[in-house]
């Protein structure tokens, strides 16, 4: 039987709901910024960072107590800490309270999370206000010196000091929101424009709801009235367009930039081991601690490093403009909220990092509504680009961490979202460009509503989590971290929400602990991968050899593994003690709910780079046919999730529009582009077409 989850010590805000007949209440109420911003100096803290602690009394706090410990805070009360399931299990939070302040819970803050360190108020004798009111100040009276406070930040999994110099991070900040990717821009080519409308985690569904509800006027507006089933006078949004597996931010948009599967663009997931680097890769850290890669990826472009195929502004190689895409490589321009709201985004782009709790839902909605003067601020200095890619991740975060998820996903289309698109909008109106203008609003993935409880998050505790069940076979397992000390491990995991990955050492090569294991060598097919691949399903099946994950797996694929190099094999169905290839397994045991499981299995697995699929594949029980009470997720405890097959999860939008075009006439040619596939991997040949590129 598993442990009953424990009550967490800071509740998650939740929105109110509105009564009958009432005015509709603000996602969050705004404190008015102050008149006179507080004059911060910059402050050295050389080898280390500061914790919330150490600001009061320039000393490192303890370690944290084991799980269960208490310990007192400097108001006298027991707080809860050190509690921890890898990345995303039970942490203990200071809340505003706990600084001293009498405004009540506004947001939450793990422990060990470092802090503003590099600023401090001039008047020392001022007490430390609290982050809701430092940040906002600092970020109109220094925004360099802000920016300079989120790398510190990020590194929120570690003591021991930021992983990226700070002055990376400077030269960044100092641009003041916007970083010129290339030595000499393109000139605007003129023409042909396409402006990429980018939302995180809004699925075919909710986005078609929005626009039925009025959610969307602005966007409604432009598409004009419909006119068939998918078309509109000016617009049309094909149907059953399918994202890749699993359906997870990273991979989708790599493949939404890239045209290609996750097995070509080597960009697998959320997170993953690549074993011939020996080297785990987080840019949106899951199971483990540490926001490193997530940081680098704006400041040096870490993810796109990664991408191992052209990106689509690589291809059409005009004058490209990108808010807050992680995978930016080959434009011109990325434009980012100044000051630190681009702390607040870095932050909390990680889905799993503290687990849904680390920040208010404000974070979440500034960092939507502060990228849009930025875009606009470059289209004022440099002129609006060929082509504009505005990203929208906050709504995917308030999605994931409210409840009920999916009515405030709504909410916030309509109240941040819509908005800032009528401001985009009317700067292409004013310049005269908007008629002539295509504008495509494509997706990731959806959301499907999960428990928030320890019961149905799958994390990272050694004794009732996946890997428990590695433990029990006999394998060492990774510790939950970006970087690791000890080097001895023969299993890792890396987790995606209904997925999670298994990679396996052969352990002939490292039988003893403090071994390092040969991981440039493949796993032994009989006495590695199979002994995992069953433990896993009859822990599901029957309770053994783990307990606590009984019915919490729909499937377990696995598959032989290969010399480093050659091309992986697909994955086949574990079932009855035996491989079953999927297509054979899905005729006995119909899924109409998993959507061309077999053939986006084959995009995530078989190619150049499947191997970072790993060797064996957990699949959770993450349906919408399914009772939430029975729905399951590898992460810590959320309110939604994504990652599965089905369509709630998988279908995306890929709407396109001209406001002085045809709908049907725009409907043939988006059909004539996308075909038969219907999938994000045409996005790119449809921009191209649409650019009038010829596709290379």
């Amino acid at each position: 039987m598993r442990l009953a989850a424990r009550r967490p010590v800071a509740r998650r805000r939740r929105l109110a709901e509105r009564a009958p007949g009432r005015a509709r209440e603000p996602l969050v109420r705004r404190e008015p910024h102050f008149a006179e911003p507080a004059e911060l100096e910059p402050r050295e803290v050389p080898g280390r960072l500061c914790t919330r602690e150490a600001l009061r009394s320039r000393t490192v706090p303890p370690p944290p107590a084991r799980r269960g410990e208490t310990a007192e805070d400097d108001q006298g009360d027991e707080v809860e800490r050190g509690a921890t399931r890898g990345g995303h299990g039970r942490r203990a939070y200071r809340t505003a309270r706990d600084m001293g302040s009498d405004r009540g819970v506004r947001i939450a803050v793990p422990w060990h999370m470092p802090l503003p360190c590099v600023l401090r108020p001039r008047d020392h004798s001022a007490s430390l206000p609290t982050p809701e009111v430092a940040l906002r100040p600092a970020r109109r009276a220094l925004p360099q010196a802000a920016c300079l406070l989120f790398v510190c930040l990020l590194s929120a999994g570690t003591t021991t000091g930021c992983a990226v110099p700070l002055g990376e991070a400077a030269e960044m900040a100092a641009q003041g929101g916007e970083t010129r990717l290339q030595p000499q821009m393109r000139p605007i080519r003129g023409g042909e424009r396409v402006l990429i409308i980018a939302l995180d985690g809004v699925g075919d569904g909710a986005l078609h709801a929005a626009l039925a509800a009025g959610r969307l006027p602005s966007l409604a507006r432009l598409l004009g009235p419909a006119t068939g089933a998918r078309t509109y006078r000016h617009g049309y949004a094909p149907p059953d367009v399918l994202t890749t597996l699993p359906s997870t931010t990273m991979a989708a948009w790599a493949t939404v930039v890239t045209g290609a599967p996750p097995a070509e663009t080597g960009v697998p997931g959320n997170e993953w081991f690549d074993r011939t680097e020996r080297r785990f890769h987080a840019p949106a850290p899951v199971s483990v601690t540490g926001a490193t890669h997530t940081l680098q990826s704006f400041t040096e472009g870490w993810l796109g490093r990664q991408v191992q195929v052209a990106t689509l502004f690589e291809r059409a190689d005009v004058r490209s403009h990108v808010s807050l895409l992680p995978i930016h490589r080959g434009a011109d321009l990325l434009t980012t909220p100044n000051g630190l709201d681009l702390f607040q985004v870095l932050s909390v782009i990680p889905e799993g990092l503290f687990g849904g709790a680390g920040f208010s839902a404000e974070a979440y909605i500034e960092m939507d509504e502060e990228s849009v003067g930025p875009i606009l601020g470059g289209f004022a200095a440099h002129g609006i680009p060929d082509v504009q890619l505005a990203y929208f991740p906050g709504v995917d975060l308030i999605t994931h961490a409210s409840d009920p998820p999916l009515e405030v996903q709504q909410r916030h289309l309509e109240e941040v979202i819509a908005p800032g698109l009528a401001r985009i909008f009317e700067a292409y109106r004013r310049e005269g460009l908007l008629d002539d203008t295509w504008i495509v609003v494509i997706a990731d993935h959806g959301h499907t509503p999960v428990q928030h409880d320890d019961e149905h998050a799958l994390g990272t505790d050694p004794e009732t989590d996946p890997p428990a069940v590695l433990d029990a076979v006999g394998f060492r397992v990774r510790a939950p971290q970006l970087t690791v000390s000890e080097d001895d491990y023969s299993a890792v995991l890396a987790y995606q929400g209904a997925f999670a990955y298994v990679y396996l050492a052969d352990r002939s090569t490292c039988p003893e602990p403090g071994d390092r294991c040969d991981w440039s060598a493949p796993p032994r097919f009989e006495e590695d991968v199979l002994p995992v691949a069953n433990a896993y399903l009859t822990s599901s099946r029957h309770g053994r050899p783990v307990a606590a994950l009984e019915d919490r797996l729909d499937l377990v694929l696995a598959r032989r593994p290969v010399e480093v190099g050659e091309i992986p094999e697909p994955f086949s169905v574990l079932d009855g003690g035996s491989l079953v290839p999927v297509e054979d397994w899905l005729r006995d045991h119909p899924r109409p709910d998993w959507l061309r499981f077999a053939e986006r299995l084959r995009g995530l697995a078989v190619g150049p780079h499947g191997h970072l699929a790993g060797d064996v594949l957990l699949v959770s029980r993450l349906s919408p046919t399914d009772p939430i009470e029975r729905r399951s997720y590898f992460s810590g405890p959320y309110h939604s999730w994504h990652g599965s097959p089905t369509e709630l999860d998988s279908v995306v939008p890929m709407m396109v529009l001209r406001p002085g075009g045809d709908g049907d006439a725009i409907q043939r040619r988006v059909e004539r582009v996308i075909g038969q596939d219907r999938s994000t991997e045409r996005f790119v040949p449809l921009v191209l077409d649409l650019l009038q590129i010829a596709s290379r």
